[in-house]
């Protein structure tokens, strides 16, 4: 029941997992996921600080806008 991405890896190579959790942003994800990225299953009302990624996941959240890609 992740509340904060806090201390996530700043790089992944394929795959990263955040889903089911009870997150209400993305701050603290890694900054690049080399594939897909799923943070389905969240309480996340925008994909701001999304990392760049092959492809996005992000099915049964609260979004309200997409947001920013992370820098």
């Amino acid at each position: 029941q992740l509340t904060s991405l806090k201390g996530a890896p700043k790089e992944v190579g394929d795959y990263f997992d955040c889903h089911n959790n009870q997150l209400t942003s993305l701050k603290g994800a890694p900054k690049e996921v080399g594939g897909e990225f799923n943070c389905s299953n969240n309480r996340l009302p925008s994909l701001d600080e999304r990392p760049k990624a092959g492809e996005y996941i992000c099915d049964n959240n609260p979004l309200q806008r997409l947001g920013n890609e992370r820098e």
